[in-house]
Parts: structure tokens; sequence; C-alpha cells
């Protein structure tokens, strides 16, 4: 593509990066040239976090340990838990039971295909692979959503048919299940709220857990009710109240993965504020082509075509790549850590081609 601008072009690991619409690859060094395309940011950006990386080195070595075993013992007893509520429902009768196993199940599931995600996404990129693995994480989301969706929908079916015909509960037991589900997630909240409270991500797995134990107190305060009064058509009514949560979380899951896998913009990240932080920039006149999207793993991707204002001197930056690098400092504070920048001193013809908002 013929460009009108200064083109900046960086140099990693003996690997040319040319002008691409796209992130052309994480692996660069710190040679830049005032020759030809466009300025890939995570050149200075990468040193800075591989200092960052390294003062978290000792951090997360001395939680790796209580994380690892928080992760077995939440999967080993939401196995063993599992099992067991699936067994006593089919039992004894309760779909509501049955429901709150099935969440349960994709809950293991969950955490099995998202920390196998996790190894992969921290894969080093390849040459066929340049952008890594992250989107793993999107996938395993994916996969996990259709099959917590579709678990939820047939326990609401079967508690739908239910309803004309109820089967005899047999109480005790299934309060008894009911109650070791929200003893155990409980307990599980509390290991991973023990290891990293500050990381997002284990936040939201505290933050499920706490809902587990939420749609097992609804089962037991359903089969209390039914022991009392004799309703029986309450299981399977409940069953559908628990059904629905359940296929509510899988639906949210599975359209976050979606979206992702269409390089949406991170709900975190207001396109318009980043607008608004580029173009004031000093010596910056127009922004074009401006694309963020989810890497993966908790990873945003941006390219963007910055336009130079000749008018103003040169007096807040001593050269080009002095701007681009204040530019990736601010984008860098938003979140955003991987970025290509091409700095023109005319806009490039894409600037003229229309695009939806």
């Amino acid at each position: 593509m013929q460009l009108w601008s200064v083109k900046l072009i960086v140099k990693r690991q003996n690997l040319s990066i040319k002008h691409s619409s796209r992130i052309p690859t994480m692996l660069e060094s710190n040679r830049i040239r005032n020759t030809t395309s466009s300025f890939h940011s995570h050149g200075d950006h990468h040193h800075s976090h591989g200092d960052h990386h390294h003062s978290h080195g000792d951090h997360h070595h001395s939680h790796g340990d209580k994380e690892d075993d928080a992760f077995r013992r939440t999967v080993a007893f939401n196995c063993g838990l599992s099992g067991l509520q699936l067994l006593i429902g089919a039992i004894f009768g309760s779909l509501a039971l049955m429901g709150d196993a099935v969440h349960n199940i994709g809950d293991v599931i969950g955490l099995l295909l998202g920390w196998g995600a996790e190894i992969l996404s921290n894969r080093d990129p390849t040459q066929r692979f340049t952008y890594g693995f992250y989107r793993s994480t999107q996938l395993a989301s994916l996969v996990n959503g259709i099959l917590i969706f579709s678990g939820a929908a047939v326990i609401v079916l079967e508690a739908i048919f239910r309803l004309g015909e109820p089967v005899e509960l047999t109480s005790i037991p299934v309060a008894c299940a009911s109650a070791i589900g929200m003893v155990v997630n409980l307990l599980s909240a509390r290991m991973f709220g023990n290891t990293h409270q500050h990381d997002l991500n284990r936040r939201a797995v505290v933050i499920h857990l706490l809902g587990d134990a939420a749609v097992s107190m609804v089962v037991l305060l359903s089969t209390f009710i039914v022991a009392l009064t004799g309703w029986d058509w309450l299981d399977p009514t409940a069953a559908i109240v628990v059904g629905t949560f359940v296929a509510w979380s899988g639906w949210k899951v599975l359209k976050a993965a979606i979206f992702g896998l269409f390089d949406n913009v991170p709900s975190e990240i207001n396109i318009k504020h980043i607008e608004s932080l580029l173009l004031g920039i000093t010596g910056i006149q127009s922004i074009h082509e401006l694309r963020i999207w989810e890497l993966g793993g908790s990873k945003t991707a941006l390219t963007v075509h910055l336009v130079r204002d000749l008018t103003i001197a040169k007096n807040e930056f001593n050269n080009d790549n002095s701007l681009i690098c204040y530019a990736q400092k601010l984008l860098d504070r938003e979140g955003i850590s991987y970025t290509t920048l091409q700095l023109e001193l005319d806009p490039c013809y894409l600037a003229y081609t229309p695009t939806r908002d």
C-alpha cells in the first residue's frame, strides 16, 4: 500500500516488521529506523513490561502453590459434589437438585478448560502463530458456554413436563445434598479469595462460586417447603428457576466468547475516550483507521493512523519517535499493551474510505 507519510519500522529479533493494518508480530527489538512502513509500539513497551514482569516474578511464585492448590481442591470438590447431587436427584426425584448438579458440572468443565487455555495462551508466539495462542481462552469460553446452556435447557424442559405430573420428593437426602453443595461452594470461594484478591479473573471465579452457593440455597429452601407443605410441584418450579439462571449464565459466557472471536472492542475500553486521548496529543492533527480488539487472556491490541500537524513546531517532542513513544505510554495506561501506530504527514486514502460507526 502506498503511503504519503513519515514511516518508521521496528525490528525485533532480526525479524523485519512491515506495514500492516494489524499487529505484524510480537517479536521485536529496539532498533528503529526512520525509513519505511509502520511503527510497532510493543518495542519500548515490551521492554518496560519486561521489567514489570520481572518485578512480579517473586510475587507470582509466592502465590503459585496456593493458586494451584485452590484450583485442584475446587475441581475435586465440585466433581464429587456434582456426582453426589446427580445420583441423589435421580434416585429421590429432585429435578432442582439435578439442575444444581448441571451447574456445578459446568463449573468443573469451565475451570478445566480455562486452566488448559491459560497454559496454552502462555506459550510463546511462533512464525506461524505470530499473535501467540491468546484466542484459546475465548475458544474455551465458547465450548463452556454451549455446554452450560445446553444442560440448563434440558433441565428446564424436563421440569416443564414434570409440572403436569409431579413426582413425590424424598426431602431429607435432597436437603442434605443441597446443604453440602452450598458449603462446598462457599469454601471454594474462600480458597480462591485468599489467593489473588487483586486478580480480576480470580475475583470472577469467586463471584461465580458464590452464585453457585445461592443456587444450592434455593434448592434447599424449596426442599424444606415441600417437606412442610407436600407441594411436590414446587421442586420442578424451583428447577425451572435454577435452570433459567444457569442458562442465563451460560448465555453470558457464550455471548462474550462470540463477541471476542469477532474482534469486538473490550467492554472496559471506551473507544471515544481513546480517540480524545490521541487527538489531545500536541502535534496530532487527526486520526483514522482506529481498530481496538481483544486478543484473549485480557490482552488488548490497537492499530491507528496518526496524522502529524505540521503547523505546530516540534517543541514538545524532539522527533516523531518521541511523539509515538508518548502515545504508547498513554495507551498503556488504558490497558492497551499491543499497539501499532502509523505516523503520516498527510492522511492516506483510507482516511477517506466510508466506515460505519
